[in-house]
């Protein structure tokens, strides 16, 4: 039988940066209300430590509220609960006491945790764990992410406790000592709130110059993917075609064809990205553990709330720009049903990081001799494009649902604090792994599905190029479905393939073109550039056909597991596959009339 014990606290106190010290794990640590949605479970010693959502209080209001709550009461399929271990923030203790003595009141062993230590350390504040731990009526520690040489022996006391849990002996609170330590170091805090936190808070928080801080940082961010990955993206590439080519000239064996045909060029043509999606993700992980993206919730609410939404929605929302199915997941942390649904809805339009192949496609073809800095200005573009049209669509199903009292924003602002660089390092290299594996076993399969296609000809004694073989024959079939919207069958095969991984678009193009090309092993940017429709003899990537190409990509919902989650999160088969229908049709309305009009002037 397992010894439960439970992490429990308020949002952003840092229950994931303990839970990550006691049991060794990963778990992704943000500095906003929302980002634990599921349990964590993790093994510490001879223990089950479970890190739950964060709860402001144990009269739930929200779903992972509720989950919280059922995990404290026993009532979860976790079971019996060993004891507590309460995060508290210590700058906001006055804030999470009530939550104290409600966790107290469940009658189980409880030890407190304080983090935030390296301010106490900053502003020269000593407080002794043994004198606050008779002030609180149960065992305190106190501890930060920022101060590693404390990990050690938090470890080796938290697990004396809880193995001597008659050591943890409860009595009442002196409420009116702590309260007077808690004035001395209030007043500590109003000093410190002079200073240049408080005095980047005027300008992060600014009803103006917040968005247009937030708008520049977005952009820095998306320029430096462009110019920091360039070097390790044309290492990857030119590594895995030479290896191609080096295979391609060995004795022919069983296996070479598909191997220099489709293999190669499909990984080279997704590995290629894994530096840029590294960088992003280390980028995004600087921010949120610095605290600016709790700034940036509050500077998008009044925002957010122009659409029918709230703060309390940029967690999701953030979350999507990563993933469709964790934001759907993170949902739940709303209050109001009209409002989660509504979030849930909007999510698939926004930019998650398996287009991200796909759109640093797009830009090297619409930007292909120009600067870093122009690129990354057109990914931003990308980026902001899906969010106005997923704006759009909030406004128009805002106007057709039945109003309510909508959700609102609660969050304690973190101090801004020094980024653990290692820790950024080890999120982005979990993210990227975690792009490779997903994208990997889909795009393989694919690629060898699809050159057996275009290998075998439809009759006997026929020539094995592509258009003659039951490929060809598939592309020529879906020619006048895409042709209108300046594509052909290959790109016709490509999208439906994407249905898989949206990341397979990139290399079914890489696979196809490999076929048809006579180079061997040539980057794909220049065979898609000199590439022309096959029934029409015009450019087939030129700026019409791929502008119709990212309408298509930010509004298409072709994620089947982001489906499946909808209809679990929402329980309703019925709201996913309208979603699924509505999101396809006019992705695809909209990219023939933007290459119709855009032809115009092109």
């Amino acid at each position: 039988m397992s010894r439960n014990w439970v992490l429990v606290g308020a949002p952003n106190v840092g229950k994931s940066s303990v839970f990550n010290t006691l049991t060794g794990l990963s778990a992704k640590v943000v500095n906003y209300p929302g980002s634990t949605m599921d349990f964590l479970v993790g093994q510490f010693k001879d223990v089950q430590l479970i890190d739950s959502p964060g709860i402001y209080s144990l009269d739930a209001l929200t779903e992972d509220e509720f989950l919280t709550l059922a995990l404290l009461q026993e009532k979860s399929t976790l079971g019996t609960i060993e004891g507590y271990i309460l995060v508290m923030d210590i700058t906001q203790i006055e804030r999470q006491w009530n939550l104290f003595k409600e966790v107290k009141a469940l009658g189980k062993p409880l030890i407190v945790i304080l983090t935030m230590q390296d301010l106490m350390n900053k502003m020269k504040i000593n407080w002794d764990s043994q004198k606050l731990a008779a002030l609180f009526g149960t065992p305190v520690f106190i501890t930060s992410s920022l101060v590693p040489e404390k990990k050690e022996d938090l470890k080796y006391q938290l697990l004396h406790f809880i193995n001597n849990k008659d050591l943890i002996v409860s009595h009442e609170v002196d409420e009116k000592s702590l309260t007077q330590e808690l004035n001395k170091f209030n007043s500590h805090l109003s000093v410190g709130a002079e200073t240049w936190s408080f005095k980047l808070d005027q300008l992060a928080l600014h009803p103006l110059w917040g968005l247009i801080l937030f708008i520049a940082v977005m952009f820095t961010l998306f320029s430096s993917i462009f110019w920091l990955a360039a070097p390790f993206m044309d290492l990857f590439e030119g590594s895995l075609l030479s290896v191609g080519t080096w295979v391609s000239e060995w004795p022919s064996f069983w296996g070479q064809v598909f191997l220099t045909e489709a293999v190669f060029p499909g990984l080279a043509s997704f590995v290629v990205f894994v530096p840029q999606i590294f960088i992003l993700f280390f980028l995004i992980y600087i921010l949120e553990s610095s605290g600016y993206l709790a700034r940036a919730a509050l500077t998008l609410d009044s925002v957010l709330r122009c659409f029918g939404l709230s703060g309390r929605a940029f967690v999701p929302l953030l979350s999507g720009f990563a993933c469709a199915i964790p934001a759907s997941m993170a949902a739940r942390q709303l209050s109001d049903k009209r409002e989660r649904n509504l979030v849930r809805w909007i999510i698939p339009l926004l930019t998650c990081s398996a287009r991200i192949p796909v759109f640093m496609m797009f830009v090297e073809l619409l930007l292909p001799n120009s600067s870093h800095f122009n690129k990354g200005f057109l990914l931003l573009g990308f980026y902001l494009l899906s969010i106005v049209i997923a704006g759009i669509a909030s406004y128009i199903l805002n106007q057709m649902l039945p109003q309510s009292q909508g959700s609102w924003l609660a969050i304690d602002l973190p101090w801004y604090r020094r980024p653990l660089l290692r820790q950024a390092l080890l999120q982005a290299l979990r993210r990227s792994w975690a792009f490779v594996k997903r994208a990997g076993p889909p795009i393989f399969v694919i690629s060898l599905t699809l050159w057996g296609l275009s290998r075998y000809p439809l009759q006997e004694g026929q020539a094995p190029p592509i258009e003659n073989s039951y490929l060809g024959f598939i592309g020529q079939a879906m020619d006048p479905v895409f042709q209108p919207m300046g594509g052909d069958g290959r790109v016709g095969i490509a999208i439906l393939a994407a249905f898989a991984a949206r990341e397979v678009f990139v290399s079914t193009l890489a696979m196809i073109f490999e076929i048809e090309s006579e180079e061997l092993n040539a980057p794909l940017l220049e065979k898609l550039q000199g590439a022309t429709q096959v029934s029409t003899g015009e450019p087939l990537f030129s700026i019409p056909s791929v502008w119709a190409l990212v309408i298509f990509f930010i509004i298409a919902l072709q994620c089947l597991t982001t489906v499946a989650t909808q209809a679990q999160e929402v329980n309703s088969w019925k709201f996913a596959l309208t979603q699924l229908m509505v999101f396809n049709s006019v992705a695809y309305v909209l990219a023939i009339c933007t290459y119709q009009v855009l032809k115009i002037f092109w």
